[in-house]
């Protein structure tokens, strides 16, 4: 029974996918019999799940995947199944694509071999032969195909000439100054065969030559020779120039197939090390039990991995060269950064922000900035654009269960800037964030990590309902822009992530998350550079 999948949203909306076979597998690997894009349906693992011919149906199976299997937006349990029937809608991961899928009525697709025949007293028209494909040769034989046609057309431009002569042997006779004919002698049938008095001439046959008594020489003749001076020339020329050219052409193809294994060597030099950088920045971060980050480098090498398979030529492979190295010193910077070390200095100033608004709760993240319990967050996070303040302002540390009561004490005086200053109800001693930069010194494409709550408590936490204890999430990225208003990352955020802190890779805060463009997944992240907060907390002193 076939079954066919048409692709609704992500990278592919508006294809559809074919299938007559007992198993589909579905995800990102090259391999994958539904392949989706492996750049940019990030929420689609690399083997995400497969469809399965039951005997009478179909039933989706989810294979382990990252981010879940959805039919008809239920969600299955992970290493689940369900059977799906004709226009179910299948999703792959929260915001991955959704397909629809087609069951029933659909013909099974003609086999390309079968020919159909006719029936008795059926009469079906000829089909016509395919045509010849054209030889896609090097350009460099042009010129010699222009030379052959020129020296074809000459060829038959004579043997007109010729023929015309042959077949009026009246004006043959005048030329040689012979005594005309009668009306009747000088015309015969196309059909007659030549007269023995009058033999045909044989254009290819060497010509007359006369002899010293001064031979006549018929018309057709001398002209045949002078066709033969000309032409043997001309062919000499064609086949020198064909030699040249191919020599030419042979030596192209050496050269461009010596640089492409050149390339090819390089690139795959490059993946290699890109992978060893993996793996060791995949070994430093299994005592922090958390395999997020890890995940996501894994992924991208995966896609690097993928775009290099498919770069065939020479620009393709040259911007393939230019991302891998890029992403290995990113990957060697951030091996260098010692992630471990910086997320447990500053894990424990980091917080999450339940505030409420108009009746409205609003999750968040926050971090210490003095050991009094002053925090730095972002003002619409307690705050919304009609300068309402938030009538509850609760907050809980990382690793912890309680929530503790906070106030605001100041949002900055520019508007435009988007931080706000907390302070906890109870007093005490709170540790401290390891540090604030007067300025942003990490240069675009160096490191960054960020620590916070994105998605909120919509991701697993420890613990049941309100008394689970914080987890915090850790995300890598680099600085893709810094200018005075703004500091622009690549890394990932959610809603929750506002008020995260932006750490460079000496541990020190050079940001504060507050957005990012919508429709790029979370990818592109804007934070309020490090200046302005530094001129935040002076001002509260």
């Amino acid at each position: 029974m076939p079954i066919e999948l048409r692709i609704l949203s992500g990278a592919r909306a508006g294809q559809s996918d074919y299938f007559e076979k007992n198993v589909i597998s579905i995800g990102r690997h090259p391999a994958s019999d539904f392949l989706l894009d492996v750049k940019r349906d990030l929420d689609v693992s690399r083997r995400h799940g497969e469809i399965r011919f039951t005997g009478n149906g179909y039933r989706l199976y989810d294979k382990d995947s990252t981010n879940g299997t959805f039919v008809n937006d239920v969600q299955l349990d992970p290493g689940g199944n369900r059977d799906i029937e004709d226009g179910d809608t299948l999703r792959f991961g929260a915001q991955g694509p959704s397909v629809t899928a087609v069951i029933t009525g659909i013909a099974p697709r003609p086999t390309p071999a079968s020919t159909p025949t006719a029936t008795p007293g059926e009469t079906r028209e000829p089909v016509a032969p395919p045509a010849p494909s054209v030889d896609q040769g090097p350009r460099v034989s042009s010129l010699a195909a222009k030379l052959q046609e020129r020296l074809s057309s000459t060829e038959r431009k004579t043997e007109i000439s010729l023929s015309a002569i042959s077949e009026n042997p009246v004006t043959a006779n005048y030329v040689e100054d012979e005594p005309p004919k009668s009306r009747v002698e000088r015309f015969r049938s196309v059909d007659e065969e030549p007269s023995v008095s009058e033999p045909a001439v044989d254009i290819t046959a060497e010509p007359h030559v006369p002899d010293e008594a001064g031979d006549r020489v018929p018309t057709v003749e001398r002209v045949a020779v002078e066709v033969k001076k000309q032409t043997r020339a001309l062919r000499a020329a064609i086949i020198a120039v064909v030699a040249v050219l191919g020599g030419v052409a042979g030596g192209m193809y050496w050269y461009g197939h010596r640089e492409s294994a050149s390339r090819d060597a390089e690139i795959q030099r490059l993946l290699a090390a890109n992978e060893d950088a993996t793996r060791q920045f995949q070994t430093k971060l299994e005592g922090m039990n958390d395999t997020a980050v890890a995940n996501a480098l894994q992924r991208r090498l995966d896609s690097l991995i993928a775009y290099a398979h498919d770069a065939r030529d020479e620009k393709a492979q040259a911007v393939v060269q230019e991302d891998l190295r890029a992403n290995h010193e990113l990957q060697q910077r951030i091996n260098a950064m010692d992630v471990p070390a910086v997320r447990k200095a500053n894990d424990p100033a980091v917080a999450m922000i339940l505030s409420e608004i108009n009746g409205k709760q609003y999750e968040a993240t926050g971090f210490t900035v003095a050991p009094t319990g002053m925090l730095i967050t972002n003002r619409h996070v307690v705050a919304d654009s009609a300068g309402t303040a938030a009538s509850k302002v609760l907050v809980k540390f990382a690793n912890t269960k309680e929530w503790k009561a906070a106030h605001i004490v100041k949002l900055d005086d520019n508007q435009n800037v988007d931080l706000a200053l907390l302070q906890m109800n109870e007093p005490g001693q709170y540790q401290a964030i390891g540090g604030i930069a007067s300025t942003v010194d990490a240069k675009v494409g160096g490191p960054i990590a960020t620590i916070g709550f994105p998605m909120g408590t919509d991701l697993p936490m420890e613990g049941p309902a309100n008394e689970f204890t914080a987890k915090t999430s850790l995300s890598i990225g680099r600085v893709s822009k810094a200018v005075p208003e703004l500091l622009q990352i690549d890394g990932f955020a959610a809603h929750g992530s506002s008020g995260s802190p932006v750490l460079d890779e000496h541990g020190h805060v050079i940001g504060v998350v507050w957005g990012g463009p919508k429709g790029n997944g979370g990818r592109i992240v804007f934070a309020v550079p490090a200046d302005k907060i530094a001129a935040l907390v002076a001002s509260a002193k």
